[in-house]
């Protein structure tokens, strides 16, 4: 990747301003509401108007799935890749440079036009910065669309085959029947015992350590 980020550096700074600047600007995040396809949920923000955007064009070219995988795919060699990182956070960099440094690594990847587009347009309006946060805003999106719940459960010791799907059947109760449970697990020895499950916007503490700190909050008051 390293490589490739270095070649592609090169070669953008070539480009000349005129043949640089043919990167459409295909999202408006300040369309007329009524232009945009509806997405399932609301994301508010700067990244929420950039991923609402994305959502809709998506929708309109039938792109969806192809878009998010692409967009994915560079948000985890953004995140991954600290050359990539820091050619994208330099502000000495021309804009038309970091464009086509990532327009080479999504077309190498056979993306679809419009992920090129969405990068093309983050360069222009100088938000390649908030390109992970963009893209993540845009996955909740997506998840939403499939119907998919994220759900974090935190425990003392991993859970075990039979445990994790009993308690997965348990939270089915906090959900629509046309949703879908995405279920994290994380291991977290200060707990002590029970869990922790942060389920859409409900957050539950069934810790040992939380009913720990209620007993000694109430003794302290006690005294």
């Amino acid at each position: 990747m390293a490589s490739q980020v270095f070649r592609a550096t090169r070669m953008a700074a070539n480009v000349p301003i005129s043949q640089a600047g043919l990167a459409v600007r295909c999202l408006s995040t300040s369309s007329v509401h009524s232009d945009l396809a509806k997405a399932p949920i609301k994301v508010f923000g700067v990244q929420g108007r950039y991923a609402h955007a994305i959502y809709s064009a998506a929708t309109k070219q039938k792109c969806l799935e192809k878009v998010e995988k692409d967009l994915m795919d560079m948000k985890q060699s953004i995140d991954s890749d600290i050359q990539l990182e820091r050619l994208i956070a330099n502000p000495f960099m021309k804009r038309q440079v970091k464009r086509g440094v990532l327009e080479e690594l999504l077309r190498k990847r056979n993306a679809h036009e419009l992920s090129l587009k969405v990068f093309g347009t983050l360069s222009e309006n100088n938000r390649l910065g908030s390109a992970s946060e963009i893209i993540e805003a845009f996955s909740r999106i997506m998840e939403a669309h499939r119907g998919e719940v994220r759900c974090t459960i935190t425990t003392a010791k991993k859970l075990n085959n039979d445990q994790l799907k009993n308690v997965k059947d348990s939270l089915q109760g906090f959900i629509a029947k046309n949703q879908k449970l995405q279920i994290a697990t994380e291991v977290d020895p200060k707990i002590i015992g029970g869990m922790i499950v942060d389920i859409d916007d409900k957050y539950i503490d069934m810790s040992i350590a939380s009913r720990i700190k209620k007993v000694m909050k109430a003794m302290n008051t006690a005294t």
